[in-house]
């Protein structure tokens, strides 16, 4: 018999089949002491918080730091103690993004240390790309925090 996690994983994995099929998502299911989890992983594809709110109907409730317990929400169908998505760029395409992001701003590329507009280059093409719906090869324009608009190509 499947347990409760693998099948909400199941579930999870065919919901997000049907709601966005050109992006493959890997999703594990995990039991352990005092609970369970529904980890999914994906690259490119939606941001995440677009992923989140398909799958966060699974997740049982939420922990309360506060009162250091774990509160049920009873609006979700549940499944699960925790659901976790994770979305993932290659570390070329990262760079890539980042490296324009030095050249816009006459930055020489100094690696991860490049400072471009005031900020990391790399910690910043990594905050451009969680929030843009992305593909390879896909032109990317984010609006730049000080005005006007950095068109990008991720490779």
């Amino acid at each position: 018999m499947i347990s409760r996690v693998a099948s909400t994983a199941k579930m999870i994995r065919q919901e997000l089949k049907s709601a966005l099929p050109g992006v493959k998502f890997k999703v594990r299911s995990e039991s352990y002491s005092g609970g369970s989890s529904v980890t999914i992983e994906y690259t490119y594809g939606p941001p995440t918080n677009a992923v989140r709110a398909i799958v966060e109907k699974y997740q049982d409730g939420h922990f309360d730091g506060m009162t250091d317990c774990y509160e049920p929400d009873r609006n979700n169908i549940g499944g699960t103690n925790y659901v976790f998505v994770s979305r993932r760029f290659d570390d070329a395409t990262t760079e890539a993004v980042a490296r324009q992001l030095a050249s816009l701003f006459g930055a020489a590329w100094d690696g991860y240390n490049t400072m471009a507009g005031g900020r990391l280059a790399y910690s910043w093409a990594h905050c451009l790309l969680c929030d843009a719906t992305i593909s390879q090869g896909q032109s990317l324009t984010v609006v730049h925090p000080f005005g006007g608009d950095i068109s990008l190509v991720v490779s």
